[in-house]
């Protein structure tokens, strides 16, 4: 009985969650007309089909490789993708896989369909950001608020005389107000950010949307208009399309990026305004001075550039007192960053960033080279092993069927010469197909024996392992490493003891992966060995003393 897939989609929180169930039931019904057996039903909530960052929709992806199903139903080839490219992709995917792609709406996918529906799909995408575009930049000149809810702001839920409702209405939240005056009132006097915003933590104070204050919540980033401190609606005035967002295509996440001054809209509300136009010009005037004095040498902040850099624990490190990040509080210290933006944790003690980077590649060693470990990097070897002897196996499936279809041309030009049919292009028609043909040949190999695991692999395992520490301060490889290193490592708990010292407790998974490149010749030398996450695979907490 062939098995089938089912991948159903709905875009916005927005739409209706049953219609999951109303695809799912219409694509039943045609795997029952079929006589075939559901494999699994991919389903991905509330997200939209211009992204290939979905879950399940790459699990699809992965399981359609590992051949567990011969088709992929979905309602409409939309469900699947609006974007062009990955589309195409997607076509490409499960067509080198074996893997039948059929929609209720255009039955059996080919080429023909991916080409129209993917031109169509984007043409509908760009057309409804436009008519979104032009909607919000309509409110906007309306006095009214083009989205999201602003601090020191509600929304007000109205009606026109026709019943429709009126989106964007705003009134002044008097209680927020008062937080906002005295936020700009007190940098304006001299006040820090950080400074301001511990004191509004203290008091208890909810900032944005209910969650604590921090330095950054206040003092945004001027150009972008973002912040408390640059918020021109205080003022009484609305800012659209100050900035763009992008979806980049390698991570599918938005980054912004400022628009020309002359393309901003820029209307007067002054219903909405909380704060006086010579306070504003004197918290402006502040911000100037201190745009001109904070850089140093090279017109940067050293602090910052410190932080900034790619160190191996960023981000990874966890206070054990309030469950906050540790982030670099000076120079090559890691600090609880509650303590130093909210004034929300009493934990003061910090730590050198090269003693927690070596504790903790200290534990990473003893814990590869455990027994368990061990076996786990053999497993997925010859897990690995087998991905790639399939994947060679259907590409040379392909292959001999292309070769195939080459010697039927020829046969049937050669049949038309005996017939006494030739016409000026026969002699390069036929041509052309023996030089297809000899160079399909020539690409044709025998059944690859990749290496199998031995005395030598699991040597030059060890001493992958062994060379962890070394590997990390050397600037050639440097981010390689630590790229391969990151996730093996969920995060590190620091919390201080009674004795004055630093308990940290190493929380991740771990395995062992060899990285192949699949071309012919390769032997165990060319092999590069890497550290990589297998779902599932795990080590317990480990805790050392530093």
């Amino acid at each position: 009985m062939n098995k089938y897939a089912v991948y159903a989609r709905y875009s916005t929180e927005m739409q209706n969650e049953k219609s999951l169930e109303d695809q799912i039931r219409d694509c039943q019904k045609h795997i029952d007309a079929e006589q075939g057996a559901t494999y699994e039903i991919y389903t991905d909530r509330a997200m939209s089909g211009a992204s290939r960052f979905r879950p399940n929709y790459q699990k699809l992806l992965s399981d359609a490789a590992e051949g567990k199903f011969q088709f992929v139903v979905a309602e409409a080839l939309d469900r699947l993708s609006r974007d062009q490219e990955d589309l195409a992709a997607l076509f490409k995917h499960v067509l080198f896989h074996d893997v039948t792609l059929i929609t209720l709406s255009e039955g059996i996918i080919n080429e023909l369909h991916v080409g129209l529906k993917g031109t169509m799909n984007a043409l509908f995408l760009k057309d409804l950001a436009r008519k979104t575009r032009r909607g919000l930049e309509g409110r906007v000149r309306a006095g009214r608020s083009a989205g999201g809810k602003a601090y020191g702001y509600e929304i007000v839920k109205d009606f026109d005389h026709n019943g429709v409702p009126i989106t964007g209405q705003m009134e002044v939240n008097q209680f927020e107000a008062q937080i906002i005056h005295r936020i700009f009132v007190q940098f304006s006097e001299g006040g820090s950010p950080r400074q301001i915003a511990k004191d509004l933590n203290k008091e208890n104070v909810p900032g944005p949307h209910g969650k604590t204050w921090t330095d950054t919540v206040i003092r945004g980033h001027k150009k972008k208009g973002t912040g408390i401190l640059n918020n021109e609606r205080y003022i009484g005035r609305l800012v659209w399309n100050r900035q763009r967002f992008i979806k980049n295509p390698q991570t599918g996440k938005r980054i912004s990026r400022l628009n020309p001054p002359e393309e901003w809209i820029i209307q007067d509300a002054p219903g909405v305004c909380i704060i006086s136009d010579n306070l504003w010009k004197s918290v402006k005037a502040r911000q100037e001075i201190i745009a001109e004095t904070a850089p140093t040498q090279c017109g940067k902040n050293h602090l910052t550039g410190a932080r900034r850099n790619k160190f191996l624990l960023s981000g990874l490190l966890k206070c054990g007192e309030c469950g906050g990040g540790y982030t670099i509080v000076s120079q090559d210290r890691y600090g609880c960053a509650n303590r130093k933006s909210r004034g929300t944790c009493h934990n003061s003690k910090t730590i050198k960033r090269q003693d927690i980077e070596e504790r903790v590649l200290s534990g990473l060693q003893n814990k590869l080279l455990e027994p368990r470990a061990l076996s786990t990097f053999i497993d997925e070897y010859v897990s690995q092993l087998r991905k790639l002897e399939k994947a060679n196996e259907l590409e040379q499936k392909g292959k001999r069927q292309e070769l195939n279809k080459v010697d039927k041309r020829l046969n049937a030009i050669l049949h038309a010469i005996e017939q006494g049919v030739v016409t000026d292009t026969t002699k390069y028609r036929m041509l052309e197909l023996e030089a297809q043909k000899s160079e399909l040949k020539s690409n044709l190999q025998e059944e690859f024996q990749h290496p199998k695991p031995n005395k030598e692999m699991i040597g030059l395992y060890k001493e992958k392992v062994k060379d962890l520490s070394a590997s990390i301060y050397e600037p050639e490889i440097r981010n390689a490493a630590i790229d391969a290193l990151r996730p093996l490592i969920d995060r590190i708990i620091l919390k201080p003891t009674n004795l004055g010292e630093m308990k940290a407790v190493l929380l991740g998974n771990i395995a062992a992966m060899v990285a192949l490149d699949n071309e012919k010749g390769q032997t165990l030398s060319d092999l590069s060995i890497r550290l990589s996450v297998v779902a599932g695979v795990g080590f317990e907490p480990t805790t050392f003393r530093l």
